[in-house]
């Protein structure tokens, strides 16, 4: 066969390909089913800050909270802190439900509809001015018959600090 009768059998093979990728009853993803944004926002004493991270999530899927015992509980990592910031008192989130892993027999914490979870932030004089700290949230879905892998997104907030 030439060159020239392989070439519309080659673009015929990519886009039977590029169909099958494409397809509408392909698995979901968690990061289509969970949306994040993050943001920092002033803490309640002088010298405080909060960094949050706001999950909003599909119908009929569930996202595993921080203090799940059963399945992947969600993580969240601060990217470098600015001199003069540090963080401070541990991850804290909205309030969960409770239900039981039948298979395992172990209670799990986890989340429907929305979420927010929050790090605290002490922040000095010497942090003055405007920073973009990045953070990494690890989470992981499920529905009545199916998890999802966990799943990894990228988030950066800005922290401003003084006039």
């Amino acid at each position: 066969m030439t060159l020239r009768r392989l070439a519309p059998l080659a673009l015929l093979l990519s886009l039977t390909a590029s169909a099958q990728v494409s397809r509408p009853d392909a698995p979901p993803r968690a990061d289509d089913l969970v949306k994040w944004t993050a943001r920092i926002v002033a803490g309640d004493e002088p010298g405080e800050a909060r960094y949050e991270w706001t999950a909003t999530v599909a119908e009929g899927w569930n996202l595993y909270g921080a203090r799940s015992q059963a399945g992947i509980p969600l993580t969240v990592t601060l990217g470098r802190l600015p001199e003069g910031v540090t963080a401070r008192g541990r991850l804290r989130e909205t309030p969960t439900e409770n239900g039981t892993d039948p298979a395992l027999g172990l209670p799990y914490a986890y989340h429907t509809g929305s979420a927010r979870v929050s790090q605290g932030l002490r922040v000095t004089r010497r942090a003055s001015g405007r920073h973009r700290i990045s953070s990494r949230v690890r989470f992981a879905v499920c529905d009545d018959s199916v998890c999802l892998p966990p799943t990894t997104v990228d988030l950066s907030a800005t922290l401003r600090v003084g006039g």
